[in-house]
């Protein structure tokens, strides 16, 4: 391991100088050198249980069943041949081999230890539809260009035109065809144009 070159590089250091070094490096890298051990020592008993919980129970469970089945099978294997019946030959056949998991590890050591992530808890989140980003300082910033705020998006869009009400409309035009200007245009096989006062081809 690299901390252990480095610790003997420590004490080669200190056992070659001819005046005091401070050795706070060197308790430093032999505390993490243990603690690097521990951690090691941590990680195979893990994988040690879960050897044993995964495979090695397992693999003795079956070894166990398969002996049970063994046994029960030899019975009535003798039954049939004692009694030479179709049923005793039906429950000989009919007895079947439990099953059997093909456990091919056969040491700690080869067991995988993944950390378990931890699962997010999901929180029921509001409608989104309902969410308004519009801040004031956002609605202040649209009102300034002349533009309103979209609680969806938070972005300053065009203000909708209120709906005109009847005091907001236009008055209607004034007709400036005179009744003399229309005799006018009527001589002429004209009409006379309301906006304008002209006469115009009808």
């Amino acid at each position: 391991m690299e901390i252990l070159r480095i610790i003997e590089k420590n004490i080669i250091n200190i056992t070659n100088a001819n005046n005091d070094i401070n050795t706070d490096m060197l308790k430093k890298n032999i505390k993490s050198y243990f603690e690097k051990i521990a951690d090691k020592e941590n990680v195979n008993n893990m994988k040690r249980d879960k050897y044993y919980e995964k495979i090695e129970n397992k693999r003795v469970e079956q070894n166990i069943n398969y002996d049970s089945y063994l046994r029960e099978k030899t019975k009535l294997m003798e039954t049939f041949k004692n009694d030479k019946t179709k049923t005793a030959l039906h429950n000989y056949l009919k007895l079947k081999p439990p099953k059997y998991d093909n456990l091919t590890l056969y040491s700690y050591l080869d067991i995988k230890i993944k950390e378990d992530k931890p699962i997010a808890k999901q929180e029921n989140k509001p409608d989104a539809k309902k969410l308004d980003k519009c801040t004031p300082a956002k609605k202040a910033e649209c009102e300034k260009k002349g533009k309103k705020c979209n609680p969806d998006s938070g972005r300053c869009v065009k203000a909708d035109k209120p709906d005109a009400k009847e005091e907001d409309k236009p008055a209607a035009k004034e007709d400036k065809c005179t009744e003399a200007k229309k005799a006018e245009c009527e001589k002429k096989g004209k009409k006379c144009n309301p906006d304008s006062g002209r006469c115009i081809k009808k």
